[in-house]
């Protein structure tokens, strides 16, 4: 990776969702301030510091840890620790329209309370599985981006996992790594990758593993390959590998290269 520019300021546990001219960040956790509702956005063609985007809902609780989705046009942020009172895991779905700057508006809920979930889309459905609340969850949940409403039930995962990530292609979405036990350190994390048929509901079914017990990674995908950098593992600090599939056939994921920084809570 090559350096692209800054955030407005310093953020962990945000959730991200694009279109194929702009990046959107929204909420996450500021060290000492406790959780914004921020959403800035980057054009992905340039370089450059990012820009205001607006607010999740105003009127709606700061988020940390929540996920997001988009179908190129809209871009829903769902789930999180919320923030201030009463602190917990939410429900909540805010949507914006990528190419027009302004605030969340309410999408609907989703169909269970989590935080640390996964997340994925095609053109027409986004995908969460898996958080915390305040155990560890398999639930599967999906909404129809292009309408609002509450999310319905998809399946279950293989394993039930806090801070694993998701990808996906417009036929076929992934859920890798996490943290399927107590407490929090990486010998409760897992390699585990699982993959669904967006378009079909279902359980999950086996896909490969990554390379190592990972947690708390980013993600990036084309139409073709789904690549998974930095997260948490080996002695609770993070890390700058990167790793791939490819996510039309099943098999164990691939060194990609390197990230210029390690990091983790992407």
């Amino acid at each position: 990776t090559k350096d692209f520019g800054d955030l407005s300021f310093t953020v962990k546990a945000n959730a991200a969702c694009s279109s194929s001219t702009r990046a959107l960040s929204a909420g996450g956790e500021i060290s000492g301030s406790g959780n914004t509702n921020h959403i800035d956005f980057v054009t992905i063609m340039s370089t450059g510091n990012a820009l205001e985007f607006g607010d999740l809902d105003p009127n709606s609780l700061d988020i940390a840890h929540a996920t997001g989705v988009s179908n190129g046009t809209r871009g829903v942020f769902s789930g999180g620790y919320g923030s201030p009172g009463p602190f917990g895991n939410t429900d909540i779905m805010n949507y914006v329209t990528i190419a027009a700057l302004g605030n969340g508006q309410d999408f609907g809920d989703l169909n269970y309370s989590t935080t640390n979930a996964g997340s994925f889309s095609s053109p027409t459905r986004g995908v969460i599985g898996g958080g915390q609340n305040p155990g560890f969850l398999n639930t599967i949940g999906f909404i129809t981006i292009a309408t609002t409403g509450n999310a319905l039930n998809f399946g279950d995962l293989t394993v039930a996992r806090r801070t694993l990530v998701g990808g996906s292609n417009a036929v076929r979405g992934l859920f890798a790594g996490g943290q399927d036990t107590s407490p929090n350190v990486d010998a409760n994390g897992v390699d585990t990758i699982d993959y669904v048929t967006i378009a079909t509901l279902g359980n999950a079914q086996d896909f490969g593993n990554l390379s190592g017990k990972r947690l708390l990674m980013s993600a990036g995908t084309s139409s073709t390959r789904c690549v998974w950098p930095g997260g948490e593992s080996l002695g609770n600090t993070a890390n700058n590998a990167i790793e791939y599939v490819t996510i039309s056939s099943t098999g164990n994921a691939v060194d990609f290269g390197d990230t210029m920084t390690a990091g983790r809570f992407g």
